[in-house]
């Protein structure tokens, strides 16, 4: 399998959710992302400020964890007869209570990522998507969120929505606009950070990405997810996101140059034993939907 040195691309993956582990400053620092790739700190600022203009990242995002709020995520694939309609269908999905994130796919498929306190809810939620798609038999599974018991502090919900209107200000600005210290600011989304509250991740153009992102949807038989998991994590060193929860399927989102590298990592992984069923699709668009974030952040200062 070919295998990328791209160091722009090996930035952006040290700078995605897989690698994002939660930290005293949220997201990485330069220090952690040059340390962690074997060059010097000021070599990545040059590349993100070069990728901040090419548009291949154009800021940060930071989101809640759904179970800090009590609920679950569900993702749902489904297909659309008709390519054309998919802006009309992605408005009206956007529109539909708790979903938080549309991913857009050439050709048919679409996925939808949203929240639910209950069965019931979820399933409502499910029968509206097909009802828009026009898709009655779509594939979902449940989202793999780290359980989280936080109990957020009024201070940490005005930070959040500081960081909602401007993600790549200092403690010092958030500071100032919270009436806090800096430091209470670095230490209350260090608290955040490390009980899995939120998250931060870079957001960008996807077509813009150096190479394309190709998106594999694996189903593994049942008590072999574990080692299928394993195998594709050790090899796949062009992936930028993941999520392997514990339910048959995992997705993943690797860049490639070309289709034949993609298509080689389809075949390899269909030959892995325990390995049922994958898709692969190709990324057009990543629509984060953030209108139930902002509701949480005005509940949370109402409470």
């Amino acid at each position: 399998m070919a295998r990328s040195d791209n160091l722009q691309l090996r930035i952006l993956r040290e700078l995605s959710p897989i690698r994002a582990a939660p930290s005293s400053y949220l997201r990485p620092t330069y220090s952690d992302v040059a340390k962690r790739l074997g060059v010097d700190e000021e070599t990545i600022r040059v590349r993100v400020a070069k990728a901040q203009r090419a548009g291949t990242i154009l800021g940060w995002r930071v989101a809640l964890n759904p179970r800090l709020l009590g609920r679950e995520a569900t993702s749902v694939l489904v297909e659309i007869n008709d390519s054309s309609s998919k802006p009309s269908i992605i408005a009206q999905i956007k529109l539909i209570d708790e979903v938080i994130l549309v991913m857009d796919f050439y050709e048919k498929p679409l996925r939808v990522i949203f929240c639910h306190e209950s069965e019931r809810d979820k399933e409502r939620r499910l029968d509206l998507i097909k009802a828009v798609c026009g898709d009655k038999n779509p594939v979902s599974w449940r989202m793999g969120f780290d359980s989280c018991n936080a109990k957020l502090k009024r201070t940490d919900w005005q930070i959040l929505k500081a960081l909602r209107r401007d993600s790549m200000q200092s403690n010092a600005e958030i500071g100032d606009e919270v009436r806090v210290s800096a430091r209470t600011v670095r230490r209350r989304l260090a608290f955040m950070a490390q009980e899995r509250a939120i998250y931060a991740f870079a957001i960008g153009n996807v077509s813009r990405v150096p190479g394309v992102i190709h998106s594999f949807l694996v189903k593994s038989a049942n008590g072999k997810k574990r080692d299928v998991d394993e195998k594709v994590l050790s090899r796949l060193e062009n992936v930028v996101f993941v999520d392997n929860s514990d339910n048959p399927f995992s997705s993943y989102a690797a860049v490639y140059h070309n289709m034949g590298e993609a298509d080689e990592t389809l075949q390899w992984i269909e030959s892995l034993e325990g390995v049922e069923d994958v898709k692969m699709f190709i990324m057009r668009e990543l629509i984060a939907v953030d209108s139930w974030f902002d509701k949480e952040i005005d509940r949370g200062l109402g409470e």
